[in-house]
């Protein structure tokens, strides 16, 4: 079958306290394979936003959100990367945390009893269209920022996992149903299973679809000009998106963290600007392209060096099939 899904429920301590701040706990499933390259699932439906605690919550997406808090008070714990600790405060419990007893009614009582997380997701599905008869490799990756408080979880729905045929994929092609000719218990042995006329029908199937790798476009030091070194690599995505009706481009502009918040979201603004202004210089329609701007959040190396700041400083490609 060329469609997996699953049914999953993302949960977390951290919500309400830490939502918007950077202790954006996160997780993903991973899926590698076939036409397939780090490939995160677990997104928000019909978008290509990674599910976690500041994209799904009580004010973002909250149709996909369940409250689980029922305290009227709450006291953040955590200090800011490079903040000094301050002594804790002698507290009592009760100074700490109130109930609400009028919201603690409205919760769903098997959830406030069953579960300390205080923030869930509704039951979200993760997806992705396969080739079939090809070996994938699924992770789940979670991850805790600031701390080494494991406090936020996820929830896999017990027989959910499935795979069907789907033929509203873009240009899905029809495929031999080669189950009976294949030793399912030795795939994993890579010992050669399927004849020599399948593997040559499959090998021209596979021939037929095209791959494109995208790589992140970096930037100098407060900096929005697109590097020489950069312009091939977009004539190529641009060609690529015009060749291609069925995809759109997501750009997502980074930082380093050096400056101010303020100044680094319009500079990510602008970087994800000028690579949009160049693939559209190419005749790429403005409906397929999307950009945003993150400023120095979720950086991918050491801002405390000048390499990995130097990585941090770039705009993001994201191609997604529609």
């Amino acid at each position: 079958n060329n469609r997996i899904s699953f049914s999953y429920v993302f949960g977390s301590e951290e919500y309400p306290e830490y939502v918007g701040s950077r202790f954006n706990d996160v997780f993903g499933f991973i899926l590698n394979g076939e036409k397939m390259n780090n490939k995160n699932l677990a997104v928000i439906p019909k978008t290509v936003l990674p599910v976690t605690i500041n994209t799904i919550n009580d004010n973002d997406n909250k149709g996909f959100y369940i409250d689980n808090d029922y305290f009227k008070k709450v006291e953040l714990k955590k200090n800011l990367p490079g903040q000094k600790k301050k002594p804790k405060p002698n507290y009592t419990l009760s100074d700490r945390y109130e109930i609400n007893k009028k919201k603690l009614k409205k919760l769903n009582q098997n959830l406030v009893n069953s579960l300390q997380y205080d923030g869930l997701t509704t039951v979200l599905t993760a997806s992705a269209y396969v080739t079939p008869f090809k070996k994938y490799h699924m992770k789940i990756a979670i991850g805790d920022v600031g701390d080494p408080q494991y406090d936020s979880g996820v929830f896999l729905e017990q027989g959910s996992f499935s795979s069907k045929k789907d033929p509203t994929q873009t240009k899905f092609k029809d495929y031999a149903d080669i189950s009976s000719s294949v030793n399912f218990d030795s795939i994993f042995g890579l010992k050669s299973v399927i004849s020599q006329a399948t593997k040559d029908s499959l090998a021209k199937e596979e021939a037929e679809y095209e791959r494109f790798t995208v790589t992140n476009i970096n930037f100098e030091t407060d900096s929005y000009l697109i590097p020489d070194t950069s312009k091939d690599e977009l004539l190529q995505l641009s060609n690529y998106l015009k060749n291609h009706p069925n995809f759109q481009c997501q750009l997502f502009g980074y930082t380093d963290n050096r400056g101010s918040k303020k100044y680094n979201q319009r500079l990510s603004e602008n970087r994800a600007n000028a690579v949009m202004g160049f693939v559209l210089d190419q005749g790429v329609s403005p409906k397929k392209i999307g950009i945003a701007g993150y400023n120095y959040e979720n950086p991918i190396a050491d801002n405390s060096e000048e390499r990995g700041r130097a990585l941090n400083r770039r705009v993001e490609i994201i191609l997604v099939e529609e």
